[in-house]
């Protein structure tokens, strides 16, 4: 009753509006006005804005000007201090990694050396007597490796075993043939050292261990080999100096706490083991010296480092060590990159103090000190090289080893690389250039303001273009295409099928003897009859003869001929609609390229819409040679028409949009025939996979706001199967792209746009589902499968409701206890309709069509001609129930004559459907904001039209419509 009241409102407003229609204007009317205003007002306003917008800009601009000069100056000259910091990190940061690396490598060396040489000569008793065979060798081979530069071999002798050491080395450089005068001084041959305690400094024959410095140790260490073979220093007492010695003195007094430590284990292990000495742990007590200068390398300066030797067989007694030298520059050489300058490297030990200068990457030296000039850029890093480390300490502990220490230092030449005369620029040009830039906005403005225009004439120019196209082609299509659809009816017809559709399901039963046995029933009787097909013993239903048949006379056709030309119908019908979907699927691509494509949801009885479409295919199939197989139901189970599954699958829904939904299956079976050659097969399934688990219900917003509810059950699967060509893997990959065609003129003689399967994917995914393509290969035929969402629709969000017409008498009192509305407009079966169009032949054969379908039809040339009719009509008992409006039209158009009829005419209650080439989006918007009820495009499908009227309210569906009395009742 609801519905009732709310059709009494609209026509008690109709009613006051024809009683006073000066004072009241009417919905549509106001509608348009109010559109125009507004558009009017957000123009202006948008002027006003935009030039509100240049004056802020220019004044601010200028008030800012010397804020900004100072700002650049401030942040470009921070932003110069804060690049050059960080590539002082990152330079420096790689240099202290590099540096600390080398100095590593240089240090394992060294005790890669002491392990060899305790592995050679394995007993302590041998010592120092040790010749080791290929000494050089071996030394170059390890300085080569961790590129250092000096090395040596230092056995520790005993002051009383001198004498026969002296002798053992003078042998030891006879044999390896180094020259007669090797280690030969002004007394002779033998172990020496300088005295520098006198000017200038003396060498003598060093016999006693003692040192200027007070070693507690009495040892003598002599240079015994070199890398070098040859070399003056050889037999020099390392331990006579106090740089080097101290380092001596450290791993003698290291190894006596190792010994300490370790002796009691050693014997304890050394007894289970039968006398032999066990493993001990890796090489220990190492040192390094201080910085010196070292002769051998040319007064370099340099950091030793001294790896003591134990002999495998006594590893607690240490015998000697390998001094591995470490020229400070040499460490600095593979530091820094080429470009790098304005960084002071400055190495510490506590007692010493060295620095370098960088330039180009290479180190120069600046000799001792720090030589630094600190300021408030000044930047600083450091590292520990080594460490003092406390090997065996007791409770006073002991250092033994040097802290070395590298610290890297910008100097003023370093920041010279970053600092620019950028930010003085910068200010100076940011406080001259404001004039300019308000010079150069404003024609910056002018240009971009032409430039819009001219993209807008472009892209207006582009609609233009298409509007036409899509004018040009879908009208003379409109023609070929409704006189298709009347052929195919009367052809229908006279077979004795109520619709091409019934036609086309029951093709193949159609014969000679079915047919002749109709004609000669027809022309003997004026009356309905029965013709029943003798092939199948199918009843057809009853037909009435017609003009048509009559006229036929005692031409004679048979059957065959009547289907080849309903085939031939169909053939031309199928290239004529190609043709408009490639206008479609062009804008579609941009719809979801845009992602502007928008769905119509509804309730979608799919088991039907998926056998409707396929049907369409069963003729062209059937032309084809191809055999066309349907099956619905599950896996388990299927029947060959949708109507035998059970209730259960059958009320399953989808909820989306039903003619994008026929879309994609219409495109899946387009290609499927397209690809498939004759005597092939195509089959389609539509299979219900039923949901592992109960789901919640949803809720889903229809078109109209209608909103229902349901609970997902499953999926419907629906594959096609061919057939025909096939595909490779990698075209399985790229088939859903955009503009995608295998070889076309081979296989489809060129014809497609490449854009179907796209367009058929982003509909797919818009409804949650999925489409996927497979094939075993090159002509093994291709499978298409859709898989789509299926819901048990529990309520549709719509209460029954009954729409009620009065039929009172014309003297009706309206103060009487009666309802007072008028009467309340209900879908009627028959309709009045007013075709406007300017092509004739458009007219003629859609009012043809209309009246086969039992409608009253009325023509109208243009849009002048249609507001006349309309306005005679409008104090008539019987006006247009629906109007099909043209667009483009001479005179006047289509929308312009739906505002003429809804605003000047104050008719809010016709129904306007627009039928129109032109189907961009605007131009449909703008045909309903004029006051179009719906738009259809060219060519005009008969039965999208009925559907518009049965949902819109104005043409009842069958069987819904009946008579009570004076009421008429009509269920919704």
């Amino acid at each position: 009753m609801k519905r009732i009241k709310e059709d009494e409102r609209s026509s008690e407003k109709r009613s006051s509006v024809s009683k006073n229609p000066a004072s009241v204007k009417s919905h549509w009317g106001q509608y348009w006005q109010d559109l125009q205003q507004n558009k009017k007002g957000k123009s202006k306003r948008k002027i006003t804005a935009v030039w509100a917008i240049r004056i802020v800009f220019v004044l601010v601009m200028i008030l800012l000007c010397a804020l900004l000069g100072y700002l650049a100056y401030t942040l470009l000259y921070e932003q110069e201090i804060r690049m050059a910091r960080t590539q002082f990190e990152s330079i420096t940061t790689r240099a202290m990694i590099q540096a600390k690396d080398d100095l590593r490598s240089r240090v394992w060396a060294g005790i890669t050396l002491s392990n060899m040489v305790s592995e050679l000569y394995p007993n302590a008793e041998q010592w120092p007597y040790i010749e080791w065979q290929g000494f050089e060798n071996a030394a170059r081979n390890i300085l080569e490796t961790s590129h250092g530069e000096d090395v040596g071999f230092v056995p520790f002798v005993d002051p009383q075993n001198l004498t026969e050491f002296e002798d053992f080395a003078q042998n030891l450089y006879q044999m390896i043939g180094l020259p007669n005068n090797t280690a030969v001084k002004s007394w002779g041959f033998g172990v020496w050292a300088r005295d520098r305690s006198v000017n200038p400094v003396e060498i003598y024959h060093d016999t006693t261990a003692e040192t200027p410095y007070n070693s507690p140790y009495n040892v003598i260490a002599p240079i015994l080999r070199t890398d070098e073979g040859f070399h003056p220093v050889l037999l020099f007492n390392v331990h006579s100096q106090a740089f080097t010695g101290n380092a001596i003195d450290s791993i003698l007094t290291c190894s006596e706490r190792r010994r300490n430590r370790y002796q009691a284990e050693i014997d304890a292990e050394k007894d289970s083991l039968g006398g032999r000495f066990p493993t001990m742990p890796p090489n220990q007590c190492g040192a390094f010296t201080d910085i010196f200068q070292n002769n051998k390398l040319g007064g370099r300066w340099t950091v030793g480092n001294f790896n003591p030797i134990y002999p495998r067989n006594d590893p607690l007694k240490v015998v000697g060590y390998i001094p591995a030298m470490t020229p400070l520059d040499n460490l600095l050489e593979n530091m820094f990159p080429s470009q790098v300058t304005g960084i002071n490297a400055v190495f510490e030990t506590g007692t010493r103090t060295i620095s370098f200068s960088i330039v180009n990457g290479h180190a120069n030296l600046i000799g001792e000190g720090t030589h630094i000039d600190h300021d408030d850029h000044t930047l600083r890093t450091e590292i520990e090289l080594a460490e003092p480390v406390e090997f065996f300490s007791t409770d006073d502990g002991l250092n033994v080893t040097k802290k070395l220490v590298l610290s890297l230092v910008s100097n003023e030449k370093f920041y010279e690389g970053y600092r620019t005369n950028g930010p003085l620029i910068a200010a100076v040009v940011v406080v001259c250039s404001i004039l300019l830039t308000i010079l150069v906005f404003l024609l910056y403005d002018f240009y971009v303001r032409r430039e819009f225009n001219a993209k807008q004439h472009l892209l207006e120019a582009r609609r233009q273009f298409m509007r036409f196209v899509s004018h040009e082609v879908r009208t003379p299509l409109n023609a070929v295409s409704m006189g298709l659809d009347l052929m195919q009816s009367e052809v229908a017809n006279a077979l004795g099928f109520d619709s091409p559709t019934t036609f086309r399901a029951n093709y193949e039963m159609v014969d000679d003897e079915a047919f002749e046995a109709s004609q000669r029933t027809m022309r003997s009787s004026d009356q309905s009859i029965d013709i029943s097909m003798s092939s199948s013993n199918h009843n057809m239903r009853k037909i009435e003869s017609s003009s048509s048949l009559e006229e036929m006379g005692d031409i004679k056709i048979s059957a065959m001929m009547a289907k080849s030309w309903f085939q031939l119908s169909q053939e031309i019908q199928g290239n004529a609609q190609g043709a408009v979907d490639i206008l479609n699927d062009l804008l579609n691509y941009d719809k979801i390229e845009q992602g502007k494509l928008i769905l119509s949801l509804e309730k979608v009885a799919i088991w039907d819409l998926v056998e409707k479409t396929v049907m369409e295919f069963k003729v062209p199939a059937s032309s084809k040679k191809v055999v066309l197989g349907v099956a619905f139901g599950e896996e388990t189970r299927t029947a060959p028409r949708a109507q035998y599954l059970s209730p259960e699958i059958r009320k399953l829904s989808v909820a989306g949009d039903p003619v994008r939904l026929s879309q994609v299956v219409r495109n899946l079976m387009s290609n499927a025939l397209k690809f498939t050659p004759s005597e092939g097969s195509i089959r389609v399934q539509a299979i219900y996979v039923p949901k592992g688990s109960e789901s919640p219900e949803e809720h889903f917003e229809l078109q109209e706001g209608h909103v229902f509810t349901g609970c997902h059950k499953g999926c419907l699967h629906v594959r096609v199967i061919d057939s025909g060509a096939g595909m490779s893997q990698d075209q399985v990959e790229r088939l859903f792209q955009d503009g995608v065609q295998f070889n076309a003129n081979e296989l489809q003689a060129g014809g497609g746009s490449g854009l179907g399967l796209y367009i058929a994917m982003g509909i797919v995914m818009q409804h949650k589902g999925t489409l996927q393509a497979k094939s075993d290969g090159l002509g093994q035929g291709t499978t298409f499968e859709m898989i789509l969402p299926l819901w048990d629709i529990t309520s549709d969000g719509k209460d029954e409701e009954y729409d009620v017409e009065l039929c009172l008498p014309a003297d009706h009192d309206e103060g009487t206890t009666s309802p007072t509305s008028p009467s309340i407009k209900l879908p009627k079966s028959k309709l009045k309709v007013l075709v406007v169009d300017d092509v004739k032949s458009n007219r003629k054969l859609l009012r043809r069509i209309l009246e086969m379908k039992g409608h009253e039809c009325h023509e109208a040339e243009d849009g002048d001609d249609c507001v006349a009719m309309v306005e005679a009509t409008e104090g008539e008992e019987t006006p247009y129930d629906s109007i099909l409006l043209d667009y483009e039209m001479p005179k006047m158009d289509g929308p312009t004559a739906a505002k003429e009829i809804r605003c000047t005419l104050l008719d809010d209650g016709v129904n306007i459907i627009g039928v129109t080439g032109n189907v961009l989006p605007e131009d449909i918007n703008f045909f309903q904001k004029c006051g179009a009820n719906a738009v259809l495009s060219k060519p005009v499908k008969i039965a999208e039209l009925t559907r518009l009227w049965e949902e819109q309210g104005i043409l009842a569906k069958p069987g819904e419509t009946g008579t009570v009395g004076d009421i008429r009742i009509h269920k919704v």
